[in-house]
């Protein structure tokens, strides 16, 4: 068994054996070598006391040191001792804050470093000679600890060390108040946190070592809470309330102030970008992306046709390379301590007659004599053109007006005289071939309020997006063609609003049905997603607003008295 020591301390061991053991019981210490980190002695006076920081002035004072009076190595407590030069000469010491009257422990340690000779080192404290420390034959060769009393009679008082003999060394000193009482250094601090989260009071403390501690509830003491911390885990409402704790020592006792313990109620996350299924060659790369608001932690589950998928608990899923055999579909479920949302599914398809590799520019200005133009893009006052990293545009291209996919990275804005250009570069658009007809289209968002477009959208950041328009892609490594015929546009102000739909009771048929409607933006998707009381909301269905007001009626079975329905545009 190993444990840590402290050099000074006595330490008393004790064997349990049957009441009829026959025999000896002993103990075998290994050689033990010093941490090298110094242990900060609660309430020490002396300042620097393992002469970590360098041992001279300030704060010791000394006489008649050696030039390399600073050893390391070997050192009693930390990496640091001091030597003292012998011939009786050589003096170290520090002035103390101190109270007249009171008594004081004083403990250091000391050695002889040089072939083990005899060490006689005089303390002094103030004018009194507290006693000589007297070290010879094999003592002389380790570190003995020394403890020694004294009791002030002025507000400062200088504790000095004089070697009277052969070179000596001395580490690891501490002056503390030898009856002092608890006081409290850093009360508990209150938590605010969540039902099922974790809660943990911790105590400062100074005084005279051992410590007891006793911790309360509502003044009410807590059955195991004996220690400087308690952790609470995991909550529960009915333990919101105040917590102290009372320190005790042999001298004394300290009551910290209250700390409170709020427990709030966690909202449940609200997926605000929905995963997006697409048709990948195989081999290709495809990332499965999500985005959702909630109170934090958010935990994520990916699933593959309804199992849940090993080490898939990230906001986004990469499949590098696309195998035919995940083909399928993909969702995921957010989680907090509010509840759990499951995402609406998005379905991979893999086909190996998927052709791409087709290229482009992705900017908004030319100076090609052949293909000039330029296209500015500004902020939502229609006259400020966009500059540097803070907003962010991407092409988006396909096949088809409909099947539009992210292509390339994101690019920052150029600054200056350039601002409101998009800084250049040449994309590979995956699912359209070279010298294929491609449908392009650039946005742009506010970087501070999403990684992508349809995020920052959904979290109410500024958004943008151009007209789409056809272009011929080039080849590789042939110069790629441009956005000819781009125009310029404005970004929109956020719209937080943009998210969700209001859900209203608009009929209940005779047969019982009913009947909601869905008032929100006009010309979107909507997902409908319902929660039966179990806090997992999971996707219902998705209907189209055309005309900014929409009815739907739930086809699934009720699952229990009470349903809830929400809903949030899903484009």
């Amino acid at each position: 068994m190993d444990f840590k020591v402290d050099g000074g301390t006595t330490y008393y061991f004790a064997a349990a054996v049957p009441e009829d053991a026959i025999g000896d019981v002993g103990l075998q210490g290994p050689g033990m070598s010093p941490s090298g980190v110094s242990r900060q002695i609660p309430g020490n006076l002396l300042a620097d006391p393992s002469f970590e920081s360098g041992g001279s002035n300030p704060p010791w004072q000394s006489t008649n040191l050696a030039t390399d009076y600073l050893r390391t190595g070997g050192a009693a407590d930390g990496g640091k001792w001091v030597a003292l030069d012998g011939g009786g000469t050589a003096s170290l010491w520090q002035d103390l804050p101190t109270v007249s009257g009171r008594t004081y422990a004083i403990r250091f340690a000391a050695v002889g470093y040089d072939s083990a000779q005899p060490v006689r080192m005089r303390v002094k404290w103030g004018d009194q000679v507290l006693g000589v420390v007297e070290l010879l034959g094999d003592d002389a060769s380790f570190w003995n600890w020394t403890n020694l009393t004294a009791t002030a009679t002025a507000s400062t008082t200088r504790l000095a060390f004089e070697n009277l003999a052969e070179p000596a060394g001395i580490d690891g000193l501490s002056v503390v108040w030898l009856n002092e009482p608890p006081s409290i250094t850093k009360p508990p601090e209150s938590i605010s946190t969540y039902s099922g989260g974790q809660a943990i009071f911790t105590v400062g403390v100074l005084g005279v070592e051992p410590f007891w501690y006793q911790w309360y509830f509502n003044d009410q003491p807590l059955t195991n809470a004996t220690n400087q911390t308690i952790v609470l885990n995991p909550v529960s409402s009915d333990q919101a309330g105040q917590y102290h704790v009372v320190v005790s020592n042999a001298f004394g006792h300290a009551t910290s102030p209250a700390a409170t313990l709020v427990i709030e109620t966690a909202q449940a996350p609200v997926i605000v970008l929905q995963p997006s299924g697409d048709t990948v060659a195989n081999g290709g790369f495809f990332a499965f992306n999500v985005s959702a608001i909630g109170t934090p932690p958010l935990g994520y589950q990916w699933f593959y046709n309804g199992s849940a998928i090993t080490d898939a608990t990230n906001r986004q899923l990469v499949l590098n390379p696309v195998l035919e055999s995940q083909a399928g579909g993909y969702a995921v479920q957010v989680s907090n301590f509010g509840g759990s949302t499951l995402s609406f599914p998005a379905v991979l398809k893999v086909d190996n007659q998927v052709l791409g590799g087709g290229t482009v520019w992705l900017a908004n200005w030319s100076n090609d004599p052949a293909q000039s133009f330029s296209a500015p893009v500004f902020d939502i006052d229609g006259l400020s053109k966009l500059s540097g990293p803070g907003f962010a545009a991407q092409l988006y291209a396909g096949p088809s007006a409909d099947l539009l996919r992210a292509a390339g990275s994101p690019r920052p804005f150029l600054t200056g005289f350039s601002s409101g250009m998009i800084s250049s570069l040449a994309v590979t658009v995956p699912s359209v071939p070279p010298m294929g007809q491609a449908f392009t289209q650039i946005r742009v968002w506010e970087v501070a309020k999403g990684a992508s477009y349809e995020e920052a959208r959904a979290l109410g950041g500024k958004f943008g997006r151009s007209g789409v328009i056809t272009v011929t892609l080039g080849s590789f490594p042939s110069i790629p063609p441009y956005l000819v015929g781009l125009q310029s546009f404005s970004l929109q102000a956020g719209l937080p609003q943009f998210n969700t739909g209001r859900i209203e009771l608009a009929e209940r048929k005779p047969d019982g049905t009913l009947v909601w409607s869905l008032s929100g933006e006009a010309g979107y998707r909507y997902l409908i997603e319902k929660n039966s009381g179990n806090s997992t909301w999971k996707p219902l269905m998705v209907i189209t607003n055309s005309a900014g007001s929409v009815t739907f009626t739930d086809p699934s079975p009720a699952e229990s008295t009470v349903d809830f329905y929400r809903s949030r545009i899903l484009d």
